[in-house]
C-alpha cells in the first residue's frame, strides 16, 4: 500500500455545524498535511472564534468544508473507503468501508476469502485480499514486498 491513511471510524458525530465539523476534519488532516490544514485555516477570519459568528453559515465556509476539505479528506482515505457520512448516521462524519467492496471485492480486483494466504498467488498480480470470517468481520491485507500485512478491519 505504502502511503499513510486515516483511520476508519467518526471524526465528528452528533452535529452538522460547520464549527463544529470543520475543525475536527482539520484537526485530522493536520497528521497528514500540515501545510494543507494550516492554508485551510487560514480561510476561517481570525474574528470566526465566535460559534454565532455569520461566516460559519456563509457560502465561503460551506464551499470551504464541502469542498476543499472534503476532497483532501478523501485523499487520506484508506483504500476501498470513503470519507463522508456514516450510512446510519447522516451526523456522523467519518472514514467508512465502502459497502459494495465489502460484498464483491472481485469488482475492485480483490480476492475475498477465508483463510490467510502465505504469498501472492503464482498465477496472478493478486497483492491484497479481503478475509471476511464466519462472524462477518472483514480485514484489507496488502502484500508489502514480503509478507501480508494488515490494512484495515471492521467487526
Amino acid at each position: 500500500m505504502g502511503r499513510k491513511t486515516a483511520e476508519l471510524g467518526s471524526v465528528s458525530h452528533a452535529t452538522m455545524r460547520a464549527q463544529d465539523v470543520l475543525p475536527a476534519c482539520l484537526g485530522v488532516l493536520e497528521e497528514f498535511d500540515k501545510a494543507q490544514a494550516d492554508k485551510f485555516w487560514k480561510e476561517v477570519p481570525k474574528d470566526a472564534q465566535d460559534d454565532d459568528h455569520d461566516w460559519w453559515d456563509s457560502e465561503d465556509c460551506s464551499y470551504l468544508l464541502n469542498e476543499d476539505v472534503w476532497d483532501a479528506m478523501q485523499e487520506i482515505a484508506p483504500p476501498y473507503c470513503y470519507f463522508g457520512s456514516h450510512p446510519g448516521d447522516g451526523s456522523d462524519f467519518g472514514f467508512w468501508v465502502c459497502e459494495d467492496f465489502v460484498e464483491r471485492p472481485e469488482d475492485y480486483g480483490v480476492r475475498k476469502t477465508d483463510d490467510h494466504p502465505e504469498t501472492p498467488s503464482d498465477n496472478d498480480d493478486e497483492t491484497e485480499y479481503l478475509h471476511v470470517s464466519d462472524h462477518g468481520n472483514a480485514e484489507l491485507y496488502a502484500w508489502n514486498g514480503e509478507k501480508f500485512e494488515s490494512v484495515w478491519g471492521i467487526v
